[in-house]
């Protein structure tokens, strides 16, 4: 496209550097401007190639092809999602707000291969399917909260309440224990682990130091009886408080040696049991590790 350029057009007539026309006039003497060839084939071309190349076909009985077009412009461009004036090279975009208009970038990146960088915790729906390896990564300290509803007795005539917030403990120096197993993975390290107890008050009977509750990480190999202790902690009081079992470092082999937790209870009154409240086990888990 290219505004008038003949000899006889009006220099600046619509603003400095913007010719145009004149009808010319006899006095003073000023010859109209010339409507060249050139000119008239501009337009004809630049209206009649916008409409082609937007998928038109030129139609001598249609007078509107071109405002058609560029309505239907107009209406993808109001619908068009604006984002920031730069980003990060791979970087996957969100929406920004609620408009479905504005998006941004992320901390998530997916390079050319299709390696997915940069995800924190992933909920999925559906089903994941897998072809290659997964890989987890070394050093991940964790904290598992367990559930109280795997306590199994050692004693037959003893039994333990679920009660709201809390577990009791019965009497008549009974033992309970937890199988670890389905909250470990082999080549993890069992760290720490801590009871929030609240024990009765009874007479002790566990130990010469006279404690109530007892908490033991035991192993076992084989179809051997649990014997090997790894750690005890005590509690000597009727508050309620929390004993730690700490500085385990227990490397965990699922494949050879069973692994459980077991909370022994003084000999208390009848009414007066040694109540848990909760159990947490801090593990380290190992890698890289495939899955």
């Amino acid at each position: 496209m290219h505004r008038i350029d003949h000899a006889t057009r009006l220099v600046d007539a619509n603003g400095v550097g913007r010719d145009g026309f004149t009808e010319g006039s006899a006095v003073p003497p000023v010859a109209a401007t010339v409507v060249t060839d050139a000119f008239l084939n501009a337009i004809q071309e630049e209206i009649c190639r916008a409409i082609e190349l937007l998928g038109g076909t030129l139609s001598s009985s249609n007078k509107e092809q071109l405002g058609t077009l560029l309505a239907v412009i107009q209406t993808l461009a109001n619908g068009a999602t604006q984002g920031p004036g730069s980003s990060a090279d791979n970087r996957l975009t969100r929406f920004d707000g609620t408009t479905g208009k504005q998006v941004q970038s992320s901390v998530v990146g997916c390079d050319d291969s299709g390696n997915v960088t940069g995800v924190g915790n992933l909920q999925v729906l559906g089903t994941i399917t897998l072809t290659g390896e997964v890989v987890y990564n070394a050093g991940k300290t964790r904290v598992i909260r367990l559930g109280l509803t795997g306590l199994t007795s050692v004693q037959s005539a003893t039994v333990y309440h679920l009660l709201s917030g809390r577990t009791e403990l019965r009497s008549d120096d009974a033992s309970y224990y937890i199988d670890l197993a389905p909250y470990l993975t082999t080549g993890c390290s069992i760290d720490q682990i801590d009871v929030r107890v609240e024990p009765g008050s009874g007479s002790p009977t566990r130990s010469a130091t006279g404690d109530r509750v007892r908490a033991r990480l035991e192993t076992s190999t084989g179809d051997n009886i649990l014997t090997t202790v790894a750690a005890e902690a005590t509690d000597d009081t009727t508050s309620l408080q929390t004993i730690s079992l700490t500085a385990l470092a227990t490397t965990v082999n699922l494949a050879t040696t069973r692994y459980v937790l077991s909370l022994e209870a003084g000999v208390d009154a009848a009414t007066n049991h040694d109540s848990i409240y909760w159990i947490d086990v801090t593990v380290t888990d190992a890698g890289p590790r495939n899955f």
